[in-house]
């Protein structure tokens, strides 16, 4: 975490790199979502989490149909609601990671299942109808029957939409350092994941994307925009952006990032312009990760290429058969190769 008087800086300063970017774009275009997350802004100071997300709704040219926020269990309080609901939000993701407490001390969360479940109970009480939970899988030591029982809990609790995550052990982290990566039981992530999926969608939950489910009309209308190549503009340390067929990423030092601020400079650490080719492999790569898939009409008349001429030459063998399916409307992944579909996409990279 960082010293306060940094965050205070940063809540105060990044509104006004948002509003001259709101300014600068036609007052026409429509901004439908905002997403607050990439961290844990629940931790901030409220008056100074209050004030910024204040400052930035006004300066957008209408009120966003969703604004999503993401907060860890532990920080939720009513102060924490009345802020929220003050400003607007009206999506929240609680990362929960587990309702078994060993895990999440093994995890090192600062939160325990109580606080899941209160958290959650007090954003219900308060009137939220619109509440994502995010649940982890493929943690080691723990078996498949502790996952069994963390669904079992949220199918009881029915927030609208779950975020289904697996476990990553990245080079340079504890648990890399732990010699974890060496622990991660590919068979048994598999198994939990096709378990999850088989019961959120008993329980009226709709797998829309690879990690991500929810009931019918709730999935998360920001996240869809990534997944379909929309525009999106991102603030904040290390956030991306694509607009205008251009790739554009900020500073990731968050001291640097206040400095440019400050000094009215820009954040921008990195441009890469995407030519048709690259906006067609990623529209196909972000595409394929939707349980609809690619819809061919619409790639065609976007990029006046059919998508199964892309894919043919690499999965060829695969498709019609048990991983992908192609039929007239649409190209997309089978149950089975969804959960392996990374190894298929990074064969279009």
């Amino acid at each position: 975490m960082y010293p306060t008087e940094i965050i205070e800086k940063y809540l105060k300063l990044i509104p006004h790199e948002i509003t001259e970017f709101v300014n600068s774009i036609n007052e026409q275009v429509e901004i439908p979502t905002l997403y607050i997350g990439g961290g844990t802004p629940s931790a901030v100071p409220h008056e100074s989490l209050e004030e910024m997300l204040l400052t930035i709704i006004e300066a957008l040219p209408s009120k966003p149909i969703e604004i999503s926020i993401e907060v860890n269990p532990s920080d939720v309080s009513p102060t924490l609601i009345d802020t929220l609901k003050r400003t607007g939000i009206n999506r929240v993701s609680i990362g929960a990671q587990s309702f078994n407490n060993s895990v999440l001390k093994f995890l090192s969360r600062r939160h325990n299942r109580d606080d899941i479940t209160k958290a959650y109970d007090m954003f219900r009480d308060a009137g939220f109808n619109n509440i994502s939970l995010d649940i982890m899988h493929g943690i080691p030591g723990f078996g498949i029957k502790r996952f069994l029982d963390d669904l079992k809990v949220i199918v009881t609790l029915n927030p609208e939409h779950v975020s289904l995550y697996a476990l990553s052990v990245d080079e340079g982290t504890k648990f890399y350092d732990m010699g974890l990566s060496d622990k991660l039981d590919p068979d048994t992530t598999a198994d939990e994941y096709h378990s999850a999926v088989n019961v959120l969608r008993n329980a009226g939950y709709n797998r829309y994307e690879i990690s991500n489910f929810a009931k019918p009309g709730c999935e998360c209308k920001h996240n869809l925009n990534y997944w379909k190549l929309g525009e999106y503009a991102g603030f904040g340390p290390a956030a991306g952006s694509y607009i205008d067929n251009e790739y554009i990423e900020r500073i990731s030092d968050i001291e640097k990032y206040i400095s440019c601020l400050a000094k009215k400079k820009s954040t921008i650490s990195f441009i890469e312009k995407y030519d048709d080719e690259n906006r067609m492999k990623n529209a196909l790569i972000m595409g394929m990760r939707l349980e609809k898939g690619v819809n061919i009409s619409d790639f065609k008349k976007r990029f006046g290429v059919n998508p199964s001429d892309i894919v043919m030459k690499h999965w060829s063998e695969y498709i019609n058969k048990s991983y992908i399916i192609l039929d007239d409307d649409s190209l997309r992944f089978s149950d089975s190769g969804f959960y392996i579909s990374n190894s298929f996409l990074s064969m279009l990279m």
